[in-house]
């Protein structure tokens, strides 16, 4: 899995590249943990890139929303590529995160 951690803002953005399985959850929880500051900051994970999630990865994120909302940080999903979306849609997830159509508008809301 391909990442860039780059920030706006008071955000930083994880934009991840490639399938997120269950080979990548680890790495996937280290990335958003270092982005978080430990889970406390706040995050949009761009999944523009992401063609797909298995169900790993979907139990993944939503433990780390969960941990990062614990801790007092936030953790949001921002443009999803089509097909995250109908895996969202499929599995009734959505409103579990906190979705976005863009990364400028999950860094901007984040205020």
């Amino acid at each position: 899995m391909k990442s860039n951690l780059y920030q706006i803002s008071n955000t930083h953005v994880l934009a991840l590249q490639d399938a997120i399985t269950q080979v990548e959850c680890e790495e996937l929880r280290d990335l958003v943990m270092r982005a978080t500051h430990g889970g406390a900051g706040r995050a949009a994970i761009d999944l523009s890139e992401v063609p797909f999630l298995d169900s790993a990865a979907l139990e993944t994120l939503l433990q780390l929303a969960k941990d990062c909302a614990a801790r007092g940080g936030r953790l949001k999903l921002a443009a999803l590529s089509p097909n995250c979306q109908e895996i969202l849609r499929l599995t009734d997830l959505r409103s579990r995160f906190e979705v976005h159509a863009s990364v400028e508008e999950a860094t901007r809301r984040v205020l």
